[in-house]
């Protein structure tokens, strides 16, 4: 029997997902998508929500792996999760190939930002995994630190380009400054919500997205709606970045971050701070803006780009978007990730 279905374990299917299961279908693969979030995508017919609790979940697992791993090419599983470790030897168990998906996970393995049981769990799929994707080039020297040393396939994130006949110049777009991504340690949102407290700013309009409820009640309890800023939870981003100036990420790392690629995709401007990849995308004064990683630096740089002429802002917006469709296009992850597929037996 053809094994042409590929199993993806993810908190949730996101739009950045979708090249990746429009090319498996191209290649003629049948994806199903085990998520933990209860919402699923209307349009994506095999997304399957995973149960709650250990024991309901591994019931559910088990006789999906039983049913199915006759045609099964290979398990995709992104290791942050405490439960990783058991789909992992589940799957094995099955004979199903072990693809780990590294998207970041690991800087909360390495830093010590979540509980011993789920370190555990995510330090054996890193070490177990019959192979390793890699992202982002900072998760390969993260991997030695804890003594995993492994090849790997490298796909960066790269974005679909969208189709604009014209990018909006500097006074057509309403929105002054937008966060774009989760709240993570390593992501100084703080930064960016006291600069907004600030009287020079209180003039200006200002959208954060990517915020969970259990975050605003918990570690980030003091972010909330305020004059000039309208907070949301995960919607898509792709209305807001036609009327955005200014992407912000002040962050310890940057590189090829996501939302990054995809706000610059649309022209907008982003203003990152001079972190573990930052050069590798941004070139300074070009097609965005890089400051030193504190605090002050990162609030003045707010500051100048408040100033900018509507001539610099519109050239500096073109080079961002031309940056993402010349290195970051679909085209070499397309590549990449036949080559990865088809080297997984």
């Amino acid at each position: 029997m053809t094994k042409n279905k590929i199993v993806v374990f993810i908190d949730s299917f996101q739009e950045k997902n979708r090249l990746q299961y429009d090319l498996m279908n191209e290649f003629g693969y049948e994806s199903v998508w085990f998520q933990t979030a209860v919402s699923v995508k209307e349009d994506i017919q095999t997304i399957v929500v995973l149960r709650k609790g250990l024991f309901p979940r591994l019931y559910q697992l088990i006789i999906f792996f039983s049913k199915n791993k006759s045609n099964l090419h290979h398990t995709e599983l992104y290791p942050g999760g405490r439960f990783a470790f058991l789909i992992m030897l589940i799957s094995k168990l099955a004979g199903v190939p072990v693809l780990c998906c590294e998207r970041g996970d690991i800087y909360n393995l390495v830093y010590k930002k979540v509980d011993f049981l789920t370190r555990t769990s995510q330090f054996m799929v890193y070490k177990f995994a019959n192979y390793m994707w890699l992202r982002e080039l900072f998760a390969e020297d993260y991997l030695k630190k804890i003594n995993i040393h492994r090849d790997h396939f490298f796909i960066h994130n790269v974005v679909p380009i969208p189709t604009i006949e014209k990018l909006p110049t500097y006074s057509e777009r309403d929105i002054d400054f937008l966060w774009v991504n989760s709240l993570k340690s390593f992501r100084r949102v703080d930064w960016f919500d006291d600069a907004l407290e600030q009287a020079y700013f209180s003039a200006t309009k200002n959208v954060l997205l990517g915020v969970t409820d259990h975050a605003l009640k918990n570690e980030y309890s003091h972010i909330d709606a305020k004059k000039n800023l309208e907070v949301n939870g995960f919607i898509s981003p792709k209305e807001f970045y036609k009327r955005a100036k200014f992407f912000v990420m002040p962050a310890s790392i940057v590189y090829l971050n996501h939302a990054l690629l995809e706000a610059m995709s649309y022209g907008v401007v982003p203003l990152i701070t001079d972190a573990q990849g930052a050069s590798l995308i941004i070139q300074n004064g070009v097609d965005g803006f890089i400051c030193p990683y504190e605090k002050e630096a990162f609030v003045n740089l707010m500051k100048n780009a408040l100033v900018m002429t509507e001539v610099d802002f519109n050239n500096m917006s073109i080079q961002a978007r031309e940056k993402i469709i010349s290195d970051y296009s679909a085209t070499y992850y397309k590549t990449g990730l036949k080559k990865m597929y088809d080297s997984i037996l």
